[in-house]
């Protein structure tokens, strides 16, 4: 800023939110809206991944498709078998599991992919160059290896990274930041926390 004398300025899809009339409500139904998006990637991608761990935003997506019968080429779910305590742990084993059991049996044309992340964990370093790398800066605000490993899937996923060989555009998509919305002094607000 300093450098050319101009103020910071924040770009997050401006382009998009600028064309949007905020004063007017949109004219198709929020499941309308989600079915156009499935639909537009898959148009746009030769393959279509969903990071799904079976909760609500993962669900979404997974509806828009099928609820509408576009199709979705792989519903992809991570763990760690060294991780018997947390959250994440609770998480898959106590629900994305079944979830992922759900999947197969109502839509057995969609793969299904579980991935055991322990080893990436343990030797997570190797994938970062150079070496001595700032782990707040690589891990970009959340301290999970979850942002490192799905940036790296075509590395660590066999046929994921045979797609992409084979020159196919493939689409990785999950459901991530929500806007934040907040009533003011009658007024209504919402924001986009810069996380991913």
């Amino acid at each position: 800023s300093k450098r050319t004398n101009r103020h910071l300025e924040w770009d997050f899809f401006k382009y998009a939110y600028e064309s949007v009339d905020w004063k007017t409500e949109p004219s198709e139904s929020l499941s309308e809206l989600y079915r156009m998006r499935a639909q537009q990637l898959r148009d746009q991608y030769d393959y279509i991944i969903l990071a799904y761990s079976g909760g609500w935003d993962s669900s979404n997506i997974l509806k828009a498709f099928t609820a509408n019968n576009i199709k979705l080429d792989e519903v992809f779910s991570f763990y760690n078998s060294g991780d018997t305590t947390s959250l994440m742990h609770d998480e898959y084993h106590g629900y994305t599991k079944h979830k992922l059991q759900e999947i197969n049996r109502r839509w057995p044309q969609i793969r299904t992919t579980t991935y055991d992340y322990c080893d990436f964990c343990a030797n997570i370093d190797q994938y970062f160059t150079p070496k001595n790398f700032d782990y707040m800066y690589q891990f970009n605000m959340y301290f999970t290896p979850n942002q490192v490993m799905e940036s790296r899937l075509h590395q660590l996923v066999p046929h994921i990274g045979d797609l992409i060989a084979q020159g196919k555009r493939v689409a990785y998509v999950h459901g991530t930041q929500k806007p934040n919305v907040k009533q003011l002094n009658g007024r209504w607000y919402f924001w986009f926390q810069d996380g991913n």
